[in-house]
């Protein structure tokens, strides 16, 4: 984790914290904004720091600034410390458990002395709790199926968190001299939504020297570190576990390999391998399934039997790879709840290599995410229509997520419909509904002829909120009725649709479409999860529309005009 996210990281756990004690809208608001300035700051804030620039950061005052100041000196800030002692770090995670909103969680903490998740189960049997104002049989069951959704994720980190964290571990062992080589492996390699812990495999000559090195590591929870045959385990100080298997040069690749792959793939394969009276060798990943006569398999499909039987015959489809993407067709800026103008995203899209991006802030209804109305759209097509015009190589569309309203209309009138480039309808409300009317629900909004896409199409949000009651594969037959693209939504909080929906819609040739949702410049990056995703669901390049070139993409979003 970098200084920008710890600190980003802090401010908002602050913010979070000064909520639960009831203190002041006006500071609660400070420190969750400089979280965000922080989080997407482009430079290295230690850099700012040094240069004595903090208080030109826009929302950073003397105050916020001696904080950063303080942390970077001695990755500690007396205020956060302080309030840790009033307000336990895991009643934070409480908060995000569905149905739980700011007001009920001071309530529970200052009136049930509610700490932890095993106090908040306590209290949901609480006469006293149950007799609250609103507090009924319904909010009490919605509570409970929280809890147990929350604790079902207790032990895993979102890809989203653990890669990057993966990622700079990698860097920083490499930097250790008697490591030779060091990758990402198990389930994290094979890009699967959530992940138990960081698994990586090294090549080494001195495993005890390697050890000796590792453990002087700053970024480890103090008396979390072992290593014992040939496994390091530790933690990190953002609390994700890690476990580090050594091997030499001789036998790295073989190790690479049981270590990325499911059990039930390894096992499968060893097998092919032993009634060939062969052995597993030292060779790369590639030559491993060669020698079996089986056509490659990508990590993202190690997991079961049914992809092993399309190997031998080979019938593994050419997956979808990042490097296909043309630009992204999902995203927000300043003019809703964005953080970045549209010029910025713009601008960092085109540094990414796109060919267009499409703008689509919240419509109307979305008020907690400033959704534009109809005055204001306006007023954002002319600055979207000059900027357009003033950066070149890259196309800026139009466009708009649109709310679908529970009887399945839009937010939006037809004819304010027709004139934009790109609408995703998206569901961003009442949520409760039974199946068969949330289904309809989504197949009278995919029916209206000038929507592109569906919006993260389940509304799940992992380890936070289940999907809704729906009948997936209504959705699926609809969208391909209506020539209508289904959204990947690469935020690692979604990743929805998940893989095995993406499976549903390739195989019935439904079009998806692999968006960012990004509300910043740096949540363009987030797409390689929804093409990790992606790739588990057997998606080419040929299913996925925004690979298309710049002019086949607006001749395909004018079919919706």
């Amino acid at each position: 984790m970098t200084t920008n996210n710890k600190i980003a990281s802090i401010f908002n756990n602050i913010g979070n914290m000064l909520e639960i004690l009831g203190d002041n809208p006006f500071k609660i608001r400070a420190y969750k904004n400089a979280s965000k300035t922080v989080q997407i700051l482009k430079t290295d804030i230690r850099e700012v720091a040094e240069q004595g620039q903090l208080t030109e950061i826009k929302g950073i005052g003397k105050d916020l600034a001696q904080k950063i100041n303080d942390y970077i000196k001695t990755e500690k800030i007396e205020y956060y410390d302080e309030l840790k002692s009033r307000v336990p770090e895991e009643l934070l995670k409480i908060r995000n458990i569905q149905g739980i909103g700011p007001k009920l969680l001071q309530i529970l903490f200052n009136d049930f002395n509610v700490r932890n998740i095993s106090d908040l189960e306590d209290t949901l049997s609480d006469p006293e709790f149950i007799g609250l104002k609103g507090v009924g049989a319904k909010k009490i069951n919605e509570l409970k199926v929280g809890v147990k959704l929350f604790n079902s994720y207790a032990n895993k980190i979102n890809l989203g968190i653990a890669l990057p964290s993966a990622e700079l571990l990698i860097i920083e062992l490499l930097n250790i001299p008697s490591i030779k080589k060091a990758e990402i492996s198990g389930d994290l390699l094979r890009g699967k939504e959530t992940v138990e812990l960081i698994d990586i495999v090294i090549s080494t000559e001195n495993q005890k020297i390697t050890a000796e090195e590792t453990s002087k590591l700053l970024f480890i929870r103090e008396d979390t570190f072992t290593s014992k045959n040939g496994i390091i385990s530790f933690v990190l100080d953002s609390g994700i576990p890690v476990q580090i298997s050594m091997s030499d040069q001789n036998s790295f690749n073989k190790l690479n390999f049981i270590r990325t792959g499911s059990e039930i793939h390894v096992n499968a394969i060893m097998n092919i391998y032993e009634n060939m009276a062969m052995n597993l060798s030292n060779q790369n990943n590639e030559e491993i399934y060669k020698v079996l006569n089986i056509q490659y398999i990508p990590p993202e499909l190690r997991e079961c039997i049914n992809d092993i039987e399309l190997a031998k015959k080979y019938k593994l489809p050419n997956l979808i790879e990042l490097s296909d993407i043309k630009g992204d067709l999902h995203t927000h800026s300043t003019w809703s709840d964005g953080k970045s103008s549209i010029k910025e995203m713009a601008e960092a899209a085109k540094i990414l290599g796109y060919e267009y991006i499409a703008i689509t802030d919240h419509s109307t209804s979305s008020r907690i995410a400033n959704g534009l109305d109809e005055k204001r759209l306006i007023e954002k097509r002319k600055e979207l229509i000059e900027i357009d015009n003033s950066i070149e190589d890259i196309k800026i569309i139009f466009g708009a997520e649109v709310d679908i309203k529970p009887d399945g209309s839009l937010d939006y009138s037809d004819e304010v419909l027709q004139g934009l480039d790109m609408v995703v309808a998206s569901i961003h409300s009442n949520f409760k509904m039974e199946e068969e009317e949330m289904t309809l629900r989504i197949i009278k909004a995919l029916s209206n002829p000038y929507v592109c896409a569906l919006g993260h199409p389940t509304g799940r949000l992992i380890g936070e909120r289940h999907p809704y009651k729906l009948d997936i594969n209504k959705i699926i037959d609809t969208a391909k009725d209506y020539g209508k693209a289904l959204e990947v939504n690469s935020s690692f909080m979604r990743l929805d649709l998940k893989d095995e929906h993406v499976r549903l819609a390739v195989d019935k040739g439904v079009n998806i479409i692999i968006s960012t949702d990004a509300h910043n410049t740096d949540q363009l990056n987030q797409l390689r999860y929804g093409i990790s995703t992606a790739r588990r669901g057997l998606a080419k390049k040929e299913n996925v529309i925004n690979t298309l070139s710049q002019e086949k993409l607006l001749k395909w979003l004018n079919t919706f005009k």
